[in-house]
């Protein structure tokens, strides 16, 4: 019995021992409990992305392994902050190979000290839950803010972070300091480049400095970088175009791994003064007139044969003038080569219709369309229709040409002509010799032309009749839907049994007038179109005239599909009729008084604006005349009736020199101001402008708002208002979140600054003492790899009270009922 005693007072100093370490509550060992897991990702540009994608597929298995219930934030880090994960679970957490960048983020600078605020406002704003664990996985090298007041303020609070050091492996650097030139430059003056270049390396490096303008490398230099010392380089480049070039200065060195190769290339903009380059582009014969002309009024104007154009034709001309060109002209290639020269580098782009062009130029669905402020799709107010092509494919169509047999011509005009259609037209082929042959079905089709190629393919052969198609087409175009049906027939008029002559001398004659009281009495408009000896034409004239519909005899075969376009463009648009007066819907791109009215046109080609085009001048039914907008960096334009042939008023209007003159200034973007004065500060995230106004008294201006437009490299505008600071004193902030070309426009009660800056601050890719400090401070964090595991980065390790306080409930039961009925009683 007195065993029994002892053993229960032992049981009885366990029980208390027990409670007792449940009331220290000891960590169990080995286990954690959920946690909120604050990583702070540097993914500015001095790390790079590939570089935070592989640190950050070395930490997602780490997130994934945190316990239950936990909760992640994550916080990417530039120049501003960006909250992509806000405290999320993570049973929720979905991650990529890659981090997520959902929202924009300012990579031209590093503000290690706002992300560790937005850290401690989000711990602040859970105030129920247990402090946060921070991690930190930066190189350290903070460009912006106070870095050290952030953690003090951080260790205040209690909370102290963990530091994921991306930068110990860096190794030696070498980068260039800046590259030095003048903004302006006056005409046929050497160019002067100072190129100033450093290392950190231990020893002396020797590498390569290379200058690259438009793409090239125009000249090279060996470079000898020396410990401690800073390498400057001055340079002088021959006279460059006039007009505006990006020059690249670019460093290749003997390092084995440069830590940060983005810091070996940098660049300036130099505006070179004088009359820039224009290409003309035309299919001529005998060179273009409107060449002549712009070289008459002072341009610097080159005509290569669009066979021959080539990019470095490109990379030297300020504007490209397409004058009545087919897209046909250029190849795919060349015509890649155009896109990037506007949308990459901003040379202009003036396109002038004609005959031939935009629709019937082959322009529809074309890389040449990507670049206009228009389609070439019939515009919306006009009805759908219903065409139908007859084509004479007989023995005589056959007939060979100086510029082809009549017959191919006829495809092409036929195939050119149905490009014109819309996606809600319809359209067939009929072919006919003395009989008739439906080739294609009249219906809508995703795309008309290649259909029509496929089915024109036919040989010539046999003799003419017009009776067997005119019913043919009679009985296809009675079957259709739609109010508008239009019977297209090209034919060279050798028709068995019809009459060539007014008095029927050849015969008895085919009663063609009865056939065209069919087609009129069908409400079908007939479109004939003579091809081959005027003499045998006679029969089309009188079907057409029988049929109140339209004849033309094609002068030359060449010309033929430029007269089918005509037809069927002016047979769709019923309106239109006689001269066309061009209405100024808006103000035009750049500053022209017009003395009087616009003058008339004959024609336009038929196209509809895009949302994002300005359109100065319409036609009375609202189509362009004038449009314009912006593809990437370059200015682009189109006169859809061009100044050719469609506009012979235009060559007697005493103000078309000027109004092209001034249409090139613009399109070159040869027009900058300086009747503001502005200073400029290159931030991270933002330009910082300063911009002073005076009067004509030269008193400070009393003016109240100060209008500014801002392009980015993407071609996007930014615009708005800001009130004065101080009388004739503005002060605004841009942003510009990368680097490149930025175009500037500031008005101010009539007075102007406009022009270009390149943007490129180079702080988050240079050595500074900011960034020197921030990671000396960032040293005294305790540190963290992923090698270390997933225990130091999750929260608490889990409670051992409760474990203890029922093992302590056990035993004491166990202990009572041992106590109560014994040891013989509980066998």
């Amino acid at each position: 019995m007195k065993g029994t005693d002892r053993l229960f007072r032992l049981g009885m100093l366990l029980v208390a021992a027990l409670i007792g370490a449940a009331l220290a509550d000891p960590p169990l060992p080995g286990l954690h409990g959920p946690s909120h897991l604050v990583v702070l990702l540097d993914d500015s540009a001095s790390l790079g992305s590939a570089r935070v994608d592989a640190a950050w597929q070395r930490l997602r298995p780490m997130l994934e392994k945190l316990p239950g219930s936990s909760l992640v934030t994550l916080i990417r880090v530039g120049a501003d902050p960006a909250v992509e994960l806000n405290a999320v679970e993570i049973e929720d957490l979905h991650l990529s190979t890659r981090p997520p960048r959902s929202l924009p983020l300012p990579k031209l600078g590093t503000d290690l000290s706002a992300a560790l605020q937005e850290a401690r406002d989000l711990a602040r704003a859970h105030p129920d839950q247990p402090p946060p664990r921070l991690l930190v996985v930066s190189d350290g090298r903070a460009t912006e803010g106070d870095t050290a007041a952030a953690l003090q303020d951080l260790e205040e609070a209690g909370l102290s972070p963990l530091w994921w050091d991306l930068g110990a492996d860096a190794g030696a650097d070498a980068w260039i300091e800046r590259l030095q030139a003048p903004r302006r430059l006056p005409a046929a003056r050497r160019l002067p480049l100072r190129i100033v270049a450093g290392s950190n390396a231990d020893s002396a490096i020797d590498g390569r400095l290379t200058v690259i303008l438009g793409g090239e490398a125009i000249m090279e230099r060996e470079a000898r970088i020396e410990p401690d010392e800073m390498l400057v380089l001055d340079l002088t480049l021959p006279p460059l175009e006039a007009g505006r070039h990006m020059l690249t200065a670019r460093l290749e060195t003997s390092l084995g791994g440069d830590a940060l190769p983005t810091n070996n290339t940098a660049e300036a903009l130099v505006e070179v003064a004088g009359a820039p380059l224009v290409l003309v582009l035309s299919e001529a014969t005998g060179g273009s007139a409107l060449a002549a002309g712009l070289t008459a009024g002072g341009w610097r104007v080159e005509t290569p044969l669009p066979d021959d154009l080539g990019a470095s034709d490109l990379r030297r001309a300020a504007v490209l003038i397409l004058d009545s060109l087919p897209a046909t002209a250029l190849s795919s290639s060349q015509w890649r080569e155009v896109g990037v020269a506007v949308t990459g580098t901003g040379t202009g782009l003036v396109v002038l219709g004609g005959p031939g062009t935009f629709a019937a130029g082959g322009y529809r669905g074309s890389s040449l369309e990507t670049l206009l402020p228009v389609t070439s799709e019939p515009p919306k107010y006009l009805p759908a229709a219903a065409l139908l092509f007859a084509l004479d494919h007989s023995g005589s169509m056959g007939q060979p040409t100086q510029d082809g047999s009549r017959l191919a011509l006829a495809r092409q005009a036929v195939v050119q002509a149905a490009a014109l259609l819309g996606p809600r037209d319809w359209a067939g082929l009929l072919g006919f010799t003395a009989d008739a042959q439906l080739l294609l079905p009249i219906a809508a089709r995703a795309n008309q032309s290649a259909a029509f190629a496929s089915a024109a393919a036919i040989p010539p052969g046999g003799g003419t009749r017009l009776a067997p198609a005119v019913d043919k087409a009679l009985d296809a175009l009675s079957r259709v839907p739609m109010d508008q049906r239009l019977l297209v027939l090209i034919s060279d008029g050798q028709i068995a049994g019809a009459a060539t002559s007014e008095d029927g001398a050849s015969g008895s004659a085919t009663d063609v007038t009865a056939l065209g009281r069919q087609l009129a009495a069908a409400d079908i408009n007939l479109i004939a179109i003579g091809v081959g000896d005027a003499e045998r034409l006679l029969p089309l004239s009188r079907l057409a005239t029988a049929a109140g519909g339209n004849f033309h005899a094609a002068v030359s075969g060449v010309a033929l599909p430029q007269l089918v376009d005509v037809e069927v463009r002016q047979q769709r648009d019923g309106a239109r009729g006689g001269p066309v007066r061009p209405v100024q819907a808006e103000p035009l791109p750049f500053p022209f008084e017009i003395d009087s009215d616009w003058p008339a046109l004959l024609d336009y080609a038929i196209t509809t604006a895009r949302p994002s085009a300005a359109v100065p001048l319409r036609a009375p039914n609202g189509d362009p005349l004038l449009a314009w907008h912006h593809a990437g960096v370059g200015r682009v334009a189109v006169l859809t009736a061009g100044i050719g042939p469609w506009a012979p008023d235009w060559h007697r209007w005493s103000q078309l020199p000027a109004l092209l003159s001034r249409l090139l200034g613009w399109a070159a973007d040869n027009d900058e101001v300086d009747e503001l004065t502005m200073r400029l500060a290159h931030g991270p995230a933002a330009l910082r402008l300063q911009v002073d106004a005076a009067d004509a008294g030269g008193r400070w201006s009393g003016a109240g708002l100060l209008r500014w437009e801002v392009r980015d490299p993407a071609g996007r505008w930014r615009r708005g208002l800001s009130p004065p600071k101080a009388p004739g004193r503005f002060e605004l902030r841009v942003q510009a979140p990368v680097a490149g070309r930025y175009d500037l426009e500031l008005m101010l009660d009539g007075q102007y600054w406009r022009g270009s800056i390149h943007h490129s601050p180079r702080v988050e890719l240079l050595l500074s003492r900011q960034q020197t400090e921030a990671r000396a401070r960032f040293a005294t964090l305790s540190r963290w790899e992923p090698a270390d595991g997933v225990a130091a980065i999750a929260g608490p390790a889990a409670s051992a009270r409760v474990a203890l306080i029922v093992s302590a409930a056990l035993l004491f039961l166990a202990l009572l009922v041992r106590e109560r009925f014994g040891p013989h009683d509980l066998r």
